[in-house]
């Protein structure tokens, strides 16, 4: 069972995640498709604590996508844009 600390630990944890979610657009203000992804995913990847994340977005070209995962281990970006399969 969770003690009182414990509880307020993780709240506050889940208060500072809202509010990085929150600041994405402004951070991404002037920024690239692949960075947008790379730092989208490094988010989700820290913030939810998960063990493998892959995102796949349009890129700014027609038929382009930029993909980038995440695993516990080490980051992995694509090459850059591709076009679609």
């Amino acid at each position: 069972m969770e003690t009182l600390a414990d509880e307020t630990r993780t709240v506050r944890r889940t208060i500072r995640d809202l509010v990085a979610f929150f600041a994405l657009p402004a951070i991404w203000m002037g920024h690239q498709t692949q960075e947008l992804a790379e730092s989208l995913a490094d988010l989700l990847f820290n913030t939810l604590r998960l063990e493998f994340i892959y995102l796949c977005l349009r890129g700014s070209g027609h038929g382009q996508e930029i993909q980038v995962a995440r695993t516990g281990r080490q980051p992995a970006a694509a090459d850059g844009p591709r076009a679609a399969s």
